[in-house]
């Protein structure tokens, strides 16, 4: 058993996540605690004004209302009352007992979890301390109801919730406990081979960019070549290291040495083999993306989405940030500059693509296209805010362009596929901006927050 916080200002966001998820036959309300009618009488307004009517009690609390996803193995194939009495026991557990919150029971992944949502402001307008919900507090918790309900153990759950398998991968141990390869430490072949097949033989991709996403979590890369080469066309394949930048480093091994599933044409078989489990982890993606931006307000940043995803076991793999720029791109950009009819026609359809998910639990890689419109680069970069962001820095000189980038940045260039490659690659400097004004956010709120609670006591 395994719950994750989230804190916000108001109950719009919270609840109005949930209700849509309700309305997606996506979750279903299991239980409204503390409330004057019951369920099915509740209206959106009835929740909504129940938590404001304590929310106003203490207008000194910066964050009121507490927003938790309780996660539950596939192994726990729990009923809608186990899941409300486990839900009951650690509300009481964490000091909500008396509050008025709510259980809604999700249906849009693999594994059994829910979400509950309240206030932590009492009827007399105190507020419950934050030690109740610190992860400690949690842990010890849910160590009690796993032992009480039976329910599988954390310690027992090394794909899921396993904290130790987290910090393998902050040290650089994606995956598996495989270590990200630095060139020169190891031979190479042997550790490129180590990583073929344990990816091959773990991990689902339908398309040969997926395959690349994941295998440059490691400093791998599969080259086929130039799409005119005799190689590309004869569905040669070589395999070479890249350092964290994409950099290629030392001398490439063809794939048919290694003596494994890993060259094209097994590779195709491949693919087609994993469209069904890619497909299964489509919904688990959306689910999280959606909960990742449910709370958030700009500024965010691609690295900001990063982490709230890799808290849910998903990896964003941004593959414009470790590539370079292919040969001639600059006579091509200068040529779509001129509305050159030759390179007019070889512009393909703009499919909004620039991102990857790796999902941990269901071990698949999934392209953004194959998690749906709303879940693409150039969708998540307009629903951030985050494209209108890049461009107005752009404007404002923040980055060195040469005059072929800027060049695609204007707003007429025709290719805009080639336009966001470019913004992704430029996203490390927006990160940097935006987390330093959160940090300084958060210090004018510490400071307000002193200062009112000083006021109160004098």
């Amino acid at each position: 058993m395994l719950v994750i916080k989230e804190s916000a200002h108001e109950i719009h966001s919270p609840l109005e996540y949930n209700e849509q998820k309700v309305e997606d036959e996506q979750a279903r309300l299991l239980d409204a605690h503390n409330f004057l009618q019951e369920k099915e009488e509740l209206t959106i307004r009835d929740k909504r004004e129940r938590f404001r009517d304590l929310d106003v009690l203490n207008e000194r609390s910066q964050k009121h209302i507490l927003h938790l996803s309780v996660n539950f193995p596939p192994e726990d194939n729990l009923t809608d009352l186990q899941m409300k009495l486990i839900a009951s026991d650690f509300m009481t557990a964490i000091g909500y007992g008396d509050q008025p919150w709510l259980l809604y029971r999700h249906v849009d992944v693999a594994h059994p979890h829910a979400h509950i949502v309240s206030t932590n402001i009492r009827p007399d307008g105190s507020r419950i301390p934050n030690d109740l919900t610190s992860p400690h507090r949690f842990k010890q918790v849910c160590f009690q109801l796993e032992e009480h309900y039976r329910l599988k153990p954390v310690h027992e759950m090394p794909d899921l919730f396993n904290t130790h398998e987290i910090t393998q991968k902050q040290e650089g141990y994606p995956y598996g406990g495989l270590q990200r390869i630095t060139y020169g430490e190891r031979p190479t072949r042997t550790a490129i081979k180590e990583v073929l097949e344990y990816v091959n033989k773990e991990y689902s991709f339908s398309s040969f960019d997926a395959y690349n996403a994941i295998l440059g979590l490691y400093n791998v890369r599969a080259d086929r070549g130039r799409e005119e080469s005799p190689m590309y066309q004869n569905k040669g394949l070589y395999y070479r290291l890249i350092d964290e930048r994409g950099k290629k480093q030392g001398a490439p091994i063809k794939a048919s040495s290694f003596h494994l599933p890993v060259t094209m044409d097994r590779l195709e078989e491949k693919f087609q083999l994993s469209r069904k489990q890619v497909q299964q982890s489509v919904q688990t993606v959306q689910t999280w993306v959606d909960w990742a931006l449910h709370s958030r307000s700009n500024p965010y940043s691609l690295a900001e989405l990063s982490r709230d995803l890799g808290k849910e076991r998903v990896d964003l793999v941004i593959s414009a940030q470790r590539q370079s720029n292919p040969r001639g791109w600059q006579q091509r950009v200068a040529n779509l500059l001129d509305k050159s009819p030759a390179a007019l026609e070889k512009i393909t359809p703009d499919d909004g693509h620039g991102f990857f998910y790796v999902d941990w639990l269901n071990k698949a890689v999934v392209r953004d296209t194959e998690a749906g419109n709303k879940y693409t680069a150039d969708a998540i970069l307009k629903r951030t805010g985050m494209e209108r962001q890049l461009r107005n820095m752009h404007r404002n000189n923040y980055f060195k362009l040469s005059n072929a980038e800027k060049g695609i940045l204007r707003p007429d260039y025709p290719d805009t596929a080639q336009a966001r490659h470019l913004l992704l690659r430029l996203s490390p400097v927006h990160d940097k901006i935006v987390e330093t004004q959160l940090e300084l956010r958060e210090q004018q709120e510490l400071a307000l927050h002193h200062s009112q609670g000083m006021r109160h006591r004098i």
